[in-house]
């Protein structure tokens, strides 16, 4: 019966769904990119690397999924509401601060990993890796709010290909460590906020300048705190 009705349907109708189906697809295809490069990465890993060290590399996964989880939660409500309301004075405090807390995280990454044995030629690139995942994730949510999804559907197509591309090179040369592991996430992380444009980079210099972190206060109070209580119960 569903197949006659759409069948019947007016092509308008169908239309409107094909391109829904369409845009639906597109905002899939990028996460799931990124995720298939972070399962190839896991299974080289897993064969390559030691236990503690493929332990080291799972963790760092797993923080940089928090993060995320702390920059949609913490940030991206805020900052939405703001640029759609023309807030110019929220929008900055709500970059400057996912930028404090994404140097945060660098630094708690940086010594969890140290403390665990790691070296520092391992510890800092996945730190930094760790850290720009969730300002990546700021990004991205940025870049739909201001109708450019290419831009984000781009980012983690970059992302994902440079992770793919440098793993396969690392497998043709006997070359995967912990320490390479790294780097390579770390250097797929800063290509995949190229997609995003000059304006993007010109927006952080403004906030870093014209920013004030306790204008973020009240946001915190009215509308992220109990967000981000729920994810760090989570």
């Amino acid at each position: 019966a569903s197949a006659m009705s759409l069948a019947a349907s007016p092509p308008g109708r169908l239309q409107a769904l094909l391109a829904l189906a369409w845009r639906y697809g597109l905002l899939t295809a990028g996460p799931i990119t990124v995720s298939g490069a972070h399962f190839v990465a896991s299974v080289i890993f897993l064969r390559d690397l030691h236990a503690d060290q493929f332990g080291l590399f799972s963790f760092v996964l797993i923080i940089g999924a928090f993060a995320m989880s702390i920059a949609g939660a913490g940030f991206v409500l805020p900052a939405t509401r703001s640029v759609i309301a023309g807030e110019k004075r929220d929008t900055d405090a709500c970059f400057k601060m996912s930028l404090v807390v994404s140097l945060g995280f660098t630094l708690v990454i940086g010594a969890l990993l140290w403390f665990s044995g790691a070296t520092a030629a391992e510890a800092v690139p996945l730190a930094l890796f760790g850290a720009l995942s969730g300002y990546r994730w700021f990004a991205r949510a940025l870049a739909y709010v201001h109708n450019r999804m290419a831009a984000a559907i781009f980012s983690d197509l970059v992302y994902s290909t440079t992770i793919v591309t440098g793993l396969g090179a690392m497998e043709l040369t006997h070359t995967a460590t912990l320490a390479s592991g790294g780097q390579l996430l770390l250097l797929a992380s800063l290509l995949s906020f190229l997609p995003f444009g000059r304006g993007f980079f010109q927006d952080q210099l403004h906030a870093i300048r014209k920013g004030r972190l306790k204008a973020y206060a009240p946001i915190f109070r009215e509308l992220t705190g109990w967000s981000l209580l729920g994810v760090a119960l989570t």
